[in-house]
């Protein structure tokens, strides 16, 4: 199945979100994690030691990746915050 996460707009979507989990058979931020940070997991990545926060980069000619980096950011930033926890995603661009 294609993701149907094509768009900035699509990152906050569920069916999108949803549609990208069965794609990749595995939960979507999971999957995302790992294809763009150094996590094995969703989970791993809200829970670093120390105080980490990832930095999420942009890069020019890649919008498929564009789309995925954001929608990571995005759900780092909403878990973190219904989480009580003050860290967000740091984003740059390349």
């Amino acid at each position: 199945m294609k993701s149907t996460i094509t768009t900035l707009g699509d990152v906050r979507d569920e069916k999108a979100l949803a549609d990208l989990a069965e794609a990749r058979a595995v939960s979507p931020f999971d999957s995302l994690t790992r294809i763009h940070t150094c996590f094995d997991s969703f989970d791993s990545l809200l829970n670093a030691k120390g105080g980490y926060r990832p930095s999420i980069y942009m890069r020019e000619r890649d919008h498929k990746g564009n789309v995925e980096r954001v929608a990571l950011a995005l759900a780092y930033d909403d878990m973190q915050t219904a989480r009580g926890d003050s860290r967000r995603a740091f984003r740059g661009n390349w």
